[in-house]
C-alpha cells in the first residue's frame, strides 16, 4: 500500500456537512432516528453513541438498562429528558451528516470549535508514513474511512508469523490506530489469524486501549506501536491461546447465540453467507428442547437467556464471524465493526463462565398449621 493512500479525509467536506442545532430544537424518536423541529432525521449507531456521552451517560450504563428494563423507551425518555435539560442553557450540537443527509456523528458546539483531543490530520499522516518507512517489518493490511469521514482506521501487522501450538492457527500480532476528527486516536491490538487467510479478529491482550491526543509526543507513539508489537510476544501468545482454548471449551449462550445471528444475517445477505451461518450457528431447532420443558424463550430478558446454554460451540461462532467479514464484505464499516466484535467475545468472559450446573432440586413443602 503506498504512502499516498495512506490517509486522504477530505476534511473540508466534513466540515461542510456539519450543522450547528440547538438541543432545544432536537428529540430522540429512538436509537436511530431523531427529529430536528419536527423533522425525521436518520441517525448512526456512532452518532447515537456521541450523544450517548454527551448527555453524561455512559455505553455499558445504557446497555444495562436496555436489558433490565424490558421497553425500550424507557431509556430513550431518559435521553429526551436531559436533552430538554441542556436546551434550557442554550446548548448547541454539531451535527454531522453524510451525503445521504444521515446524522452520522454529534458533538457540542464549544468542543467542535477547539477539537482539543483531535490530532491533526497532517500530524497523524505524517506518523503513519514515518512508521512504514522507518520499521520494513510492518505491514498497513487495511485502511478505510467511516462514521461520514470523520474517523479513519489502520490495521497494521508484523509480518513474521507466529505459532501457537494449535494446528491451522498461525498468527501475526498487530495493532489497530483509529485516527477520529472529534475524539483522541486510539492504538489497540490486534491478531491476523492466517488460518485459510480467514482474517483480523482484533482483541485487546495487554489491557486498556492506549489514547493519543494533540499534547501526546509522537514519538510516544513510534514506541507504542513498534516496541509493543516487537516485545513480548510469549506473554501475548500465551494470552491468545488461552483465548482460544477457552471459547473452544464452551457453548454459547442464548443471549451470545441471538447476537451472533443477528449481526451475521443482518451484515451479510448473500446466498453464500446465508449458508455459512447455517453451518455454524445451526437452524435453532434446539429451542424445541427449551418449549418442551415450558420454556419460550422468546419472552425471556437479555440477562436471563445469557444463563441458558445452545448446543452451539463458542469458537465456531467466532469463526463465523471472522469468516463473514473476510470473504461476504468489502464494505469497510461492516467489515471492521464485526471483526471487532469477534475480538471482544474472544476475550471477553463467556456467559457460559456463570453458569452454574448440577444444582440440588427441592420440592416445595406446604406449610400445615395445627
Amino acid at each position: 500500500m503506498s504512502n499516498s493512500s495512506i490517509f486522504e479525509n477530505d476534511i473540508d467536506s466534513v466540515l461542510s456537512r456539519s450543522v450547528a442545532v440547538p438541543a432545544k430544537d432536537l428529540k430522540l424518536k429512538s436509537r436511530r432516528m431523531m427529529t430536528i423541529n419536527g423533522r425525521n432525521i436518520s441517525l448512526s449507531s456512532s452518532a447515537c453513541a456521541d450523544l450517548v456521552k454527551l448527555l453524561g451517560l455512559t455505553d455499558k450504563v445504557a446497555t444495562s438498562l436496555d436489558i433490565i428494563m424490558t421497553d425500550g423507551n424507557v431509556v430513550d425518555g431518559l435521553m429526551n429528558l436531559l436533552i430538554q435539560a441542556l436546551g434550557k442553557t442554550s446548548t448547541e450540537f454539531m451535527l454531522v451528516f453524510d451525503e445521504n443527509k444521515c446524522v452520522q456523528r454529534i458533538c457540542s458546539h464549544a468542543e467542535f470549535t477547539k477539537l482539543t483531543s483531535r490530532v491533526a490530520q497532517g500530524t497523524m499522516k505524517s506518523i503513519m508514513e514515518g512508521l512504514m518507512n522507518e520499521y520494513p517489518d510492518l505491514e498497513l493490511v487495511d485502511v478505510h474511512t467511516t462514521n461520514g469521514g470523520t474517523t479513519t482506521t489502520f490495521n497494521i501487522i508484523d509480518s513474521k508469523s507466529m505459532e501457537i501450538g494449535i494446528r491451522g492457527e498461525d498468527i501475526n500480532f498487530g495493532k489497530q490506530i483509529v485516527w477520529d476528527f472529534i475524539d483522541p486516536t486510539t492504538c489497540s491490538d490486534y491478531v491476523n489469524r492466517m488460518v485459510c487467510m480467514n482474517g483480523m479478529t482484533r482483541f485487546l491482550v495487554q489491557g486498556p486501549t492506549k489514547y493519543l491526543t494533540n499534547q501526546t509526543d509522537p514519538q510516544t507513539w513510534f514506541k507504542e506501536i513498534y516496541g509493543s508489537l516487537v516485545g513480548g510476544t510469549e506473554s501475548k501468545l500465551d494470552t491468545y491461546k488461552r483465548n482460544v482454548l477457552n471459547s473452544m471449551t464452551n457453548n454459547l449462550s442464548v443471549r451470545e447465540w441471538e447476537t451472533i445471528h443477528e449481526i451475521a444475517s443482518s451484515r451479510f445477505k448473500t446466498e453464500s453467507a446465508s449458508k455459512k451461518i447455517i453451518a455454524a450457528l445451526g437452524d435453532a431447532s434446539w429451542k424445541t428442547d427449551y418449549l418442551n420443558t415450558g420454556l419460550n424463550l422468546d419472552t425471556l430478558t437479555a440477562a436471563k437467556k445469557a444463563n441458558c446454554p445452545t448446543p452451539i460451540n463458542s469458537w465456531d461462532g467466532v469463526n463465523l464471524l471472522t469468516n463473514l467479514a473476510t470473504h461476504e464484505t468489502t464494505y469497510g464499516p461492516d467489515k471492521n465493526k464485526t471483526m471487532a466484535y469477534a475480538g471482544k467475545l474472544l476475550t471477553s468472559a463467556w456467559d457460559a463462565a456463570g453458569h452454574i450446573f448440577n444444582t440440588p432440586r427441592y420440592t416445595q413443602k406446604a406449610l400445615v398449621l395445627s
